[in-house]
């Protein structure tokens, strides 16, 4: 991939534009790093499903709807559709976030944890303000999940194995760390893009 903000081509085939962040080269790097983690992630987590939670097989549907969304990301950033790949896997992370919490836990789903890197990436990759009305709609959703299970609206909850618990939160401390390397990286290319201007 090229480090010139002038040439590398997007989508279309046309000079991208350097006021949006989409096409920023530590962005594109931190999308295909996103997609891949959460590839994995995903995997990981099947595999403990498979070990200390055979019988909940309902977690195998939700797992591999997440390592389709991730997979699917990864494979439109890599033919250059940058901006379907970066929605889709914004948007689809966030229904399957929503969907496994509903199902598996409500406020005490593991996957909870992952809400905030979804609003970052909306926010770092689309735009900040959709980025807000996600954060709204995600404590929204959350407090609903607390109505939810007071009032016995929710799902019963199956039990989760900290094993599981544990596939998520090593997944999301690797996103995150990931997240503020590139973040500073694309603060400094735009930096760099202001004094050369």
């Amino acid at each position: 991939m090229s480090n010139d903000a002038t040439t590398r081509p997007d989508a279309t085939g046309k000079n991208r534009d350097n006021e949006n962040p989409i096409y920023w080269e530590p962005s594109l790097a931190y999308l295909k790093l996103t997609c891949g983690l959460l590839f994995i992630g995903a995997m990981c987590f099947m595999l403990m499903i498979r070990v200390v939670a055979p019988d909940q097989t309902g977690r195998y549907l939700a797992s591999a709807i997440a390592g389709v969304v991730a997979l699917s990301a990864w494979l439109l950033a890599a033919q250059g559709q940058i901006k379907t790949a970066v929605y889709m896997l914004a948007i689809g992370a966030w229904i399957v976030i929503t969907g496994i919490a509903f199902f598996f836990g409500g406020v005490r789903a593991p996957v909870i944890y992952a809400y905030p890197i979804s609003i970052v990436l909306f926010g770092w990759l689309i735009s900040s303000r959709l980025a807000i009305w996600l954060a709204g709609l995600s404590a929204t959703i959350i407090i609903g999940f607390v109505y939810g299970e007071s009032s016995g609206f929710l799902p019963t909850q199956p039990p989760t194995p900290a094993a599981l618990h544990g596939v998520v939160q090593v997944l999301v401390m690797a996103l995150s760390a990931a997240l503020i390397h590139y973040l500073l990286r694309a603060s400094s290319v735009r930096l760099n893009q202001g004094v050369s201007a």
